[in-house]
């Protein structure tokens, strides 16, 4: 049984590094999948529990909390296109979060998987928040055409600039 601190590779190809208890993922941890996607955060009885980080291979980037291996409670998702802060319910977004379009944003901090650089802990240590939003007239557009905008549920911004 696995106990304390170690590397297991899978036949499937997926490697975890992290802690151990009692035979299962438990503490802080980095699971590599065969497929690209990475996940480096909390672990508990084998599953992603408390926080961390997702990348996936498409690009596309969870930071937040996590429970029995779902996205729940405080996270944001980071598209190509926009980026999601707010609530998680049971891996889905729940109520009363924001969707904001990746044009609309500050540059954040570099981040590893854009880099492909494996994740290391410490790239990890809390999750990334959104910058503060430029407001419309800093972007040079109508107030009410970006309010419509973002009531639509967003996509193509040519008609809003």
């Amino acid at each position: 049984m696995r106990e304390g601190r170690g590397v297991f590779r899978y036949a499937s190809g997926n490697v975890y590094e992290g802690d151990y208890k009692a035979g299962k993922m438990e503490g802080r941890g980095v699971y590599r999948y065969a497929d690209g996607d990475v996940y480096d955060g909390e672990w508990k009885a084998g599953k992603a529990e408390g926080r961390g980080v997702y990348w996936y291979a498409n690009g596309n980037v969870y930071e937040g909390t996590f429970k029995a291996g779902k996205r729940e409670g405080r996270g944001v998702f980071h598209c190509p296109d926009s980026v999601y802060d707010g609530e998680y319910k049971g891996g889905k977004e729940g109520k009363g979060g924001k969707e904001v379009p990746r044009l609309l944003l500050q540059p954040r901090r570099g981040h590893p998987a854009a880099e492909r650089d494996a994740p290391t802990l410490a790239d990890t240590a809390a999750p990334t928040q959104l910058a503060a939003l430029p407001s419309a007239t800093d972007l040079g557009v109508d107030e009410r055409k970006l309010e419509l905008w973002c009531k639509r549920g967003g996509g193509d911004l040519e008609p809003v600039l």
